[in-house]
C-alpha cells in the first residue's frame, strides 16, 4: 500500500537573523513588566518594615550588651547555606506529553535559533542558556551585602514560517526543576517568585492575540526561614496556545523562564536573604496548523 507523504505545514524560517534583536526586546520588555509588577508590594513592605525597626535598632546599639545578644542570635539562625546549592532535573515518563501523530503536526526543538538572558539584573543574579540543547537556567546569589530587587531570565527561542493560513495550536513539552530559600530575622521579610512563559511574536516582533501564556512555578513571602523546591513537566493544556497565521507569515516561537528575588539583606539587627534557582529543558514544541 502506498503511503502519502507528509508536507509540513510549518517549517523552520530562513534569513531572518536580523529579526531577533526586535523580537528579544519586546521579550525583555513584557518579562521585566511583570518581574516590576510582582515586586512593588514586597519592596514596599520591606520599606516600612525598615523603618518601624529603625527606633528599636537605635536603643538595641546604645546597650552593648543587648548588641551582643542580636549578634549571637543573628550567627545562631543565619544559615550559611551556598549560592551554589545544587539539584537536577526531574525525569519524566514523557509518554502522556506527546502528541500523536496526526495531519498538520509539526514538532520542532534543540536546536533552537536564539537564546534569551534578558532581562537579568541585580546583584549575583545570574543567566545562561544553550541553544543548542534547549537548556538554560537561572539563579540568584545568596547572603551578605546581596540585597533588593533582583531578576534573572534565560530561555530559547525559534522562528518559523507557515505554509499555509488557518488556526495554529501551539505546545510546548518543559522540564524544570526549582529551588527557593528566605532566611529572616527580627521582623524582615523577603518574597521570591519564578514562572515559565511561552511567547509567540509575528515577523515585527508583535506578540500575537494569545499569544503569551505563563505558568507560575513558586510565590512565597515570609518572615522567618522557608524552604521549597519542585520539578515536573509543563505541557498541554498549562501552556499550550492557539494563534491566528497567515499564509507564508513568518512567527517566532519563545520559551522562557524567569525567577524574582526581594531582600532587604543585612541590616544593624535583622537580615533577609532570598535565594532561588531553575534549570529548565525545552524539550520540544507542537505547532498544529
Amino acid at each position: 500500500m502506498d503511503t502519502i507523504p507528509f508536507e509540513p505545514t510549518v517549517r523552520r524560517a530562513e534569513g531572518t537573523q536580523q529579526l531577533a534583536a526586535r523580537h528579544l526586546e519586546e521579550v525583555s520588555r513584557l518579562i521585566d513588566a511583570r518581574a516590576q509588577s510582582v515586586a512593588e508590594l514586597p519592596l514596599r513592605r520591606m520599606k516600612e518594615e525598615s523603618r518601624a525597626l529603625a527606633p528599636l535598632a537605635a536603643l538595641v546599639q546604645q546597650d552593648a550588651e543587648a548588641a551582643t545578644a542580636v549578634n549571637n542570635l543573628q550567627a545562631l539562625s543565619l544559615d550559611k547555606r551556598s549560592a551554589a546549592m545544587g539539584g537536577t532535573h526531574v525525569s519524566m515518563n514523557l509518554r502522556e506529553a506527546v502528541h500523536p501523530a496526526r495531519p498538520g503536526l509539526n514538532i520542532f526543538g534543540p536546536p533552537y535559533d536564539w537564546e534569551v538572558l534578558q532581562p537579568t539584573q541585580g546583584t549575583a543574579a545570574k543567566a545562561s542558556s544553550d541553544k543548542a540543547s534547549g537548556k538554560f537556567e537561572m539563579w540568584h546569589g545568596y547572603g551578605g551585602s546581596i540585597e533588593g530587587f533582583r531578576i534573572a531570565t534565560a530561555g530559547v527561542s525559534t522562528a518559523l514560517r507557515a505554509e499555509k493560513g488557518g488556526f495554529a495550536r501551539i505546545a510546548p513539552v518543559l522540564n524544570y526543576h526549582y529551588e527557593w530559600s528566605l532566611r529572616c530575622f527580627f521582623g524582615l521579610s523577603a518574597f521570591t517568585e519564578g514562572w515559565c512563559e511561552m511567547i509567540v511574536q509575528d515577523g515585527s516582533g508583535s506578540v500575537l492575540p494569545q499569544g503569551r501564556r505563563t505558568v507560575k512555578l513558586w510565590n512565597h513571602t515570609s518572615e522567618t526561614n522557608a524552604d521549597g523546591e519542585g520539578g515536573d513537566l509543563i505541557y498541554t493544556p498549562d501552556i499550550e496556545t492557539t494563534v491566528a497565521l497567515a499564509e507564508g507569515q513568518i512567527f517566532h516561537v519563545t520559551l522562557t523562564g524567569t525567577a524574582v528575588v526581594v531582600d532587604s539583606g543585612s541590616e544593624t539587627f535583622g537580615y533577609s536573604h532570598a535565594f532561588a534557582l531553575m534549570r529548565n529543558i525545552g524539550i520540544y514544541f507542537t505547532v498544529t496548523l
